[in-house]
């Protein structure tokens, strides 16, 4: 998940947009013809975000998966609805079944209250 810099901290109603990218991190990963997706036969998947105190558009976005590559970008909206910290729900699922694949949980920081501008 790549989040712009200077977005951070959020703030209520200041929307951010957030781009999620499936890659793999740590050791090199070359796809099993016979049971992994490629170029042939791609995998396709749905990235479902919920977030606590935020509205989230789209809350689901179907990525196909090919290689050790990963996805192409997708972008989601995050638009903060109080003050506090927003944790963000992310599943990838396998689409053709909805199997979970992996579940991800960040945390997005909070503008501290005494930065706050007073309202006028």
């Amino acid at each position: 998940m790549r989040v712009p810099d200077g977005a951070l901290p959020t703030r209520p109603g200041a929307a951010i947009t957030l781009t999620f990218l499936l890659q793999p991190l740590d050791e090199p990963w070359e796809p099993d013809p016979a049971t992994d997706a490629t170029d042939e036969r791609p995998l396709d998947i749905t990235v479902r975000m919920d977030a606590s105190s935020a509205e989230v558009s789209p809350s689901l976005m179907h990525l196909r998966l090919t290689d050790a590559r990963g996805t192409a970008p997708g972008d989601f909206r995050i638009t903060p609805t109080s003050a506090g910290p927003v944790k963000l729900f992310i599943d990838v699922l396998r689409r053709a079944d909805g199997a979970v694949i992996q579940e991800l949980t960040a945390e997005l920081p909070a503008l501290d209250a005494e930065d706050l501008e007073p309202s006028r």
